[in-house]
């Protein structure tokens, strides 16, 4: 009957529709590259391609509906395309508008079209037919049809993935790994597995998750009755995973990747990358990845589900972290620490505040948020409405112990869970906050008599007053076997404890414990060492391994009992994954670190019928992982303990260590005295002391450290290092000592065994400050100020009171030129050590590097201050800076009185020289000489002579006019660069900020832009700074704009080459006469990644200079623009403060690598004829 009524409908729409226009191939338009179509996330492919049709995409009709699960027939005779998927029934007729859904009619746009043998549908009847959503995305030409685009359980997996229900079943990973399931309606509990992780999704009869294989985390699905074997999805270590429409999206351990493979592992595609991919920060979601952008600065982004269509979702400048999300919203917090939990809609926008507290943990339904909060004495479980309505309720409150971990929600029940002590529980209440239980995992078959047997146990254990215990551990791997036997005797009533380790070697050991030390010998050594007995954590066999026996969850479930001649055998194997975490605390068990990962345990434990522990045997089976991920071998390690004498034991302290303990006083008395002479600087007596503590008591580690500082103190760096391996034979694993060690290979020069004894404690113990110290020297002695800035930097964050870190920070800045930030440091490190001496004399060397004497005069002083008397280096500074000033008298002042005092300090005799030069000649003369001296282009001529005579005739009554006189009369007629400033102009020019004449920005995250006006005194050290402070400049493009800069001091352009290049000859200045200066870049310098220079017909001299220097020795230098001026010649200055002139004169020629442009310019690489070229040839440049 059905078929005859579809019969007679598509009569009737045949007769409405006899009149269209059959489909013409004109009509078509095909874009360029296939339009892609992905139905529930997966890429369609297609033997005849979709294409655009009348301005509509039109799809194959059977290849998406049968990748949609529906079935897709022909009928020929009526040329109707028929499908059926579920209830819900489909007929489209080629050539008609109307198409029929579950006998209704729907006008598609345009009509079903044939083309090799398909029909085609325009995309958006998809969703009409079958109720689907329907994307398209215009940039990359995708359709997206989905049908179920909300994963309803991704609230449970971002509460970490250990709960899931199928409906009839429970599912939950215990805190020992142990995966177990409950029935809801029998409440029936089994275990399923173990060794799961995280992440449980249950798609039909498999439960997928992340669990353990061969000591990684990996991807493995198994039935969820556990009547399988698990299989490996994905082979390799994974950090996190969500499922969605039969696609894994995984990202692999320590990875900023993203991936998703098919529920089979069989196909596999990388999707995002730059990306935090860390469990419970990323969310996949109607059909798009929602995650924090690493790439981006930690932008919370969205991604397609095929990596395309990046783009920000928060509009504001806050940093955020994700949370959760639903069908509507991404629910945030502050990465800054700033209470609140936001949230924002999908498709972006700025963050709204929900909650005036971060949830410790939440999860939600769609229609409510359920959050453990923080209040004012504790946590509360609330419920808040988030979808029509503000309501918030109160359904739970936690104890002021206890520490909210997770929740979960079913249909009817929430389960969470928390941390209480140590242990984890679990909770189950209704979603109203009613029938509040506990819920407990029984599923051992003789777990209530083990639970009764080890509770009987554990307290007369813990009554015990002493007992003795012989215990074997066996090693047994790649074939060898070696056995460590200690014998131990316990009195906690004396109390005292004593133990004979019996190992391989003769390495035997025997140890005594009383109330405040440790007292350890060897069979060939005549005293006994002495600790604190804080520290016997790191000699004692293992007896704690007695109170792990207790009746926790694991042990129950898992134990078997077994009677046997009156006493009880509890017996079990698995993974034990709670107490193998409390067995491993014991530093006495770390031969289980040896291998990769521990595979097996098997636990057999005998306990009388008083419940003392007669014996115990841990068996542990290890693996070795390769390459590969596979295994490549085991090893098993044996713990055999056999206890007796319980509440019966007696023990006597030996004499030997009383005379031990009467040598060690003796010792310590001659350490006081040495330290005294030690503090003194008297190295040499100090010595004598500690020799003498050695002598009394040869196991004292004080003497021998504080000799070996003493040694290195003198300079006797070979007997340092022997003197502090004696401190290592006492405590083999004190890195600090090795560091030490470092430090005098870097006094004897060996930088090699330095940086390599510097990388070994690192390895060894990362947060040694010592080590990060020591290697900072050694790249300093190398000149890589930059990365021994980050070291010194590194040792400050582990103790930012560690005096020789700050102070060697504050000096690498001065050697990277970063004097700013050097001084900026140095005010810092000041407040921590006040008036430090050699912190407030780096302090002033960076303000006069930078050319502000008067700031520099101020702190050399606040040094004097220290020694008025004394400090003749003070003293000599300040006559410095105050020659610098011109202020000849003060500079005399400070000069004689630090003659006073040491009058051979070789900075003072040259000084003082130039001070007899400033005072006494005139100042006419100086002006004259710097002329005779220092000008390239002088000629003694008749004329000359007669300016010079004419002009010095005048003595000290010469006018500014005078000197235009004379600087017009000795300049040569082909000298166009000399500049003399005098009245207003030279007020403006000196007037003028460094900083103002080098302006930079950057431009966006790739490139660097500098523009350098001319090159003056200071601009050289703006230029530095700057790029200093630039983060990863490799990364990045550096642009310089030298364009209608005529030069200045080549010194400053010197600067700047320094700055930018490795070690090289950068140039060389050939001044009147021949005599040649050469210059020469030190080891540190900062790398970009390119380098363009802008310059144009008005780039001379100093410019010139800088330009030619990198093009020459540097790669990936490009000079865009026009050929410059030419002016291969280079000027100093000559400065009077008091008449307030300045002459620039031309003193040299320029060469970089025998070449000179003087006359000829710099041909460009990019010739740029209009300034409006400029940009196009940029973007050109560094898109190349």
């Amino acid at each position: 009957m059905k078929k005859k009524v579809f019969a007679v409908l598509l009569l009737i729409i045949s007769a409405v529709v006899i009149s269209i226009p059959s489909f013409a191939l004109d009509d078509i338009y095909v874009v360029k590259g296939d339009i892609k179509v992905y139905v529930n996330d997966t890429l369609i492919g297609f033997d005849v391609q979709p294409f655009f049709y009348k301005s509509r995409t039109m799809v194959p009709i059977r290849g998406v509906f049968e990748a949609m699960g529906a079935a897709v027939e022909w009928d020929n005779y009526t040329k109707t395309v028929e499908v059926s998927k579920g209830v819900t029934e489909v007929r489209v007729q080629l050539d008609n508008h109307v198409a029929l859904v579950d006998e209704k009619r729907i006008s598609m746009d345009v009509p079903a079209v044939g083309l090799n043998g398909r029909i085609f549908v325009p995309v958006r009847f998809i969703s009409e037919a079958l109720g689907a959503d329907v994307d398209w995305d215009n940039n990359t030409k995708t359709v997206y049809i989905n049908e179920n685009t909300y994963n309803k359980d991704l609230g449970n997996i971002l509460n970490g993935g250990r709960y899931a229900t199928d409906g009839v079943w429970n599912y939950y990973i215990l805190q020992d790994g142990v995966l177990v399931r409950e029935n809801n309606e029998t409440k029936m509990q089994e275990k399923i597995t173990e060794r799961i992780v995280c992440d449980l999704h249950i798609l039909d009869d498999w439960i997928y998750c992340i669990g353990v294989d061969n000591g990684i985390q990996k991807v493995m699905r198994f039935l969820k009755d556990g009547s399988s074997q698990k299989e490996i999805v994905k082979d390799g270590p994974v950090q996190s995973m969500q499922i969605l429409n039969g696609w894994i999206y995984y990202s692999p351990s320590d990875s900023n990747k993203l991936y998703r493979t098919s529920t089979d592992g069989t196909v596999t595609e990388k999707v995002l990358e730059d990306g935090d991919f860390s469990p419970k920060n990323w969310f996949v979601q109607n059909s798009f990845i929602y995650y924090k952008n690493t790439a981006k600065a930690g932008a919370i982004c969205c991604a397609r589900i095929n990596g395309t269509g990046i783009r920000a979702l928060v509009y504001d400048s806050y940093k955020y972290r994700l949370k959760l999300i639903d069908d509507n919203y991404i629910y945030l917090v502050r990465d800054d620490g700033e209470k609140g939990f936001y949230r924002v809609p999908l498709v972006g926008g700025t963050p709204d505040k929900i909650l005036d507290e971060a949830p410790l943990c939440l999860n939600s339904d769609g229609y409510w948020l359920y959050a453990a909060v923080k209040t004012s004495n504790g946590s509360s479980l609330i419920k808040k409405q988030i979808k029509n309505g503000n309501e918030t309720y109160t359904i739970n409150e936690y104890k002021e112990s206890d520490t909210p971990k997770s929740i979960y929600l079913s249909d009817q029940s929430i389960y969470y869970t928390l941390v209480r002590g140590t242990e984890e529980m679990v909770f189950q209440m209704s979603l109203y906050g009613q029938d509040v239980k506990a819920l407990s995992w029984i599923y051992g078959k003789d777990y209530y008599r083990v639970r009764d047997i080890l509770s009987n146990t554990q307290m007369k254990h813990n009554t015990l007053t002493g007992f003795a215990s012989l215990q074997m551990i066996t090693v047994q791997t790649e074939g060898t076997i070696s056995t460590i036997i200690n014998e131990i005797k316990l009195n906690n009533s004396q109390p005292l404890y004593y133990q004979k380790t019996k190992a391989e070697n003769n390495n035997d050991l025997e140890i005594w414990v009383d109330r405040d030390n440790i007292y350890t010998k060897k069979p060939d050594e005549d005293h006994w060492s002495m600790n604190a007995a804080d520290k016997s954590d790191k000699l004692f066999a293992n007896i704690s391994v007695f109170n792990l026996l207790r009746p926790t969850q694991e042990l129950c479930n898992t134990f078997f009992v077994t009677d046997q001649e009156g006493k009880y055998i509890l017996s079990g194997s698995g993974t034990f994954q709670i107490f193998l975490q409390n067995f491993l605390q014991d530093k006495g068990n770390r031969a289980l670190t040896i291998s990769d990962y521990i595979d097996h345990l098997e636990i057999n434990a005998v306990i009388n019928k008083d419940y003392y522990i007669e014996q115990l045997d841990i068996k542990v089976e290890l693996g070795t992982t390769g390459a590969n991920g596979m295994p490549v071998n085991n090893s098993i390690i044996h713990y055999q303990y056999v206890n007796s004498q319980f509440n019966s034991v007696f023990l006597n302290l030996p004499y030997s260590v009383k005379l031990s303990v009467n040598a060690k006083e003796k010792a310590d008395s001659n350490i006081e005295s040495g330290i005294e002479k030690f503090n003194e600087a008297k190295y040499q007596e100090a010595v004598q002391y500690f020799d003498a503590a050695i002598a009394a008591y040869n196991k004292s580690y004080d003497a021998y450290f504080y000799k070996g500082k003493a040694l290195y103190y003198q300079g006797k760096y070979e007997e340092a290092i022997l003197t502090y391996d004696k401190c290592l034979e006492l405590e083999a694993d004190n890195y600090d000592i090795l560091a030490h060690q470092g430090l005098c290979y870097l006094g004897l020069g060996d930088l090699a065994k330095a940086e390599e004894i510097a990388n070994a404690v690192i390895e060894a113990d990362n947060k040694n400050k010592l080590a990060y110290n020591l290697l900072g020297l050694v790249y300093f002695k190398q000149e890589k100020f930059t990365d021994s800035y980050k070291l010194f930097e590194k040792a400050v964050s582990i103790d930012k009171d560690y005096y020789d870190a700050c102070l060697n920070m504050a000096f690498s800045l001065f050697n990277m030129g970063s004097y700013t930030k050097c001084v900026n440091a140095a005010d810092e490190f000041l407040k921590r050590f006040p008036n430090d001496r050699d912190l407030l004399l780096i302090k002033a060397s960076s303000l006069s590097k930078q050319g502000n004497s008067q700031k520099a005069i101020e702190v050399f002083n606040q040094i004097l201050n220290l020694d008025p008397a004394n400090d003749f280096v003070a003293m000599t500074y300040i006559a410095l800076e105050y020659e610098k000033l011109q202020e000849f008298d003060k500079a005399q002042e400070y000069a004689d009185r630090a003659k006073s005092v040491y009058p051979n300090y070789s900075l003072l005799v040259y000084i003082l020289e130039k001070l007899e030069y400033e005072r006494f000649t005139l100042s006419g003369q100086k002006i004259v000489n710097f002329i005779k001296d220092y000008y390239l282009f002088y000629n003694e001529s008749e004329e000359v002579l007669e300016a010079i005579s004419a002009f010095l005739n005048k003595g000290e009554a010469y006018t500014l006019g005078d000197i235009v006189k004379l600087v017009d009369a000795i300049k040569s007629p082909d000298d166009d660069m000399t500049l003399l400033l005098t009245g207003s102009d030279y007020d403006s020019y000196m007037n003028r900020k460094a900083d103002a004449l080098v302006s930079a920005k950057q431009q966006d995250d790739n490139t660097v832009y500098i523009r350098i006006s001319d090159f003056s005194q200071g601009t050289g050290v703006i230029f530095n700074e700057y790029i200093q402070s630039i983060e990863n400049p490799e990364d990045k493009t550096l642009i310089i704009d030298l364009r209608d800069n005529s030069g200045g001091l080549t010194s400053e352009a010197g600067i700047m080459l320094d700055a930018l290049l490795p070690e090289c000859f950068t140039s060389y200045y050939i001044e009147r006469g021949g005599y040649i200066t050469t210059n020469q870049s030190g080891k540190s310098c900062v790398k970009f990644s390119k380098t363009a220079i802008l310059v144009n017909e008005k780039t001379a001299s100093a410019a010139e200079l800088l330009a030619l220097g990198l093009k020459t020795h540097l790669d990936d230098v490009a000079i865009i623009g026009r050929q410059t001026m030419g002016k291969g010649v280079g000027k100093i200055v000559y400065n009077d403060l008091n008449r307030k002139y300045a002459l620039y004169l031309v003193n040299h020629y320029w060469n970089v690598l025998q070449k000179n442009i003087h006359g000829t310019g710099i041909e460009v690489d990019i010739t740029v004829e209009s300034d409006a070229d400029f940009t196009k040839a940029i973007n050109e440049f560094v898109k190349k």
